[in-house]
């Protein structure tokens, strides 16, 4: 009886630890698939949210352009009366008849590259050149009136936030242009709330 005991135990102390060794493996494989699959819906996740903001960008830069070229074509800034101009100016972007996140819209002398007016009153003078906007160190050029510029992001020490400029020739003006400052901080918080 002794000697049953001991081998009786034995074989079930064996089964016992193939019976866990058995249970650790499966819950090895169960916990490497489900981290797999975790992995993979993250990753597709991730993925399409980013695919969503940069199409909501490229809708909104495509917004921008079209609304600077056509607000370019009007006959009050082929005037050249910059009093005119200035309440035009300002009138679009009180009255929010721009895109969301334009924060301000200039009147530009590019031979000079002077904002000759502005919505932003302390803009009025300024040469961008020296602000380091990146479009006015390194002007366009365009080929038409129908020609928009969008600039690289850039900072200037005047603002605080990171902008783009969005310019298009006047039609009907030699040497001007109308700017579209937009403020990129703003625009990408308003893409993480979507």
């Amino acid at each position: 009886p002794a000697v049953v005991r001991e081998r009786y135990t034995a074989r079930l102390g064996i089964a016992l630890a193939f019976a866990i060794v058995v249970m650790l493996a499966f819950g090895a494989v169960i916990s490497a698939q489900a981290s797999g699959e975790l992995r993979e819906n993250v990753e597709s996740d991730l993925t399409n949210q980013a695919a969503a903001q940069a199409n909501h960008l490229d809708t909104w830069v495509s917004a921008v352009t079209g609304d600077v070229r056509a607000t370019s074509k009007l006959p009050v800034f082929a005037s050249g009366e910059t009093d005119a101009i200035k309440s035009e100016l300002d009138g679009l972007v009180e009255r929010e008849h721009v895109p969301p996140d334009v924060v301000a819209v200039h009147y530009l002398d590019t031979a000079e590259m002077e904002f000759l007016t502005s919505s932003s009153d302390r803009m009025v003078g300024v040469d961008p050149g020296q602000q380091g906007a990146a479009f006015a160190t390194d002007p366009p050029t365009f080929e038409s009136p129908d020609d928009v510029h969008v600039s690289e992001p850039f900072s200037v020490p005047i603002v605080d936030h990171p902008i783009i400029a969005v310019i298009s020739p006047v039609d009907g003006a030699e040497d001007r242009a109308l700017v579209y400052m937009a403020d990129l901080e703003a625009r990408a918080e308003s893409l993480t709330d979507e």
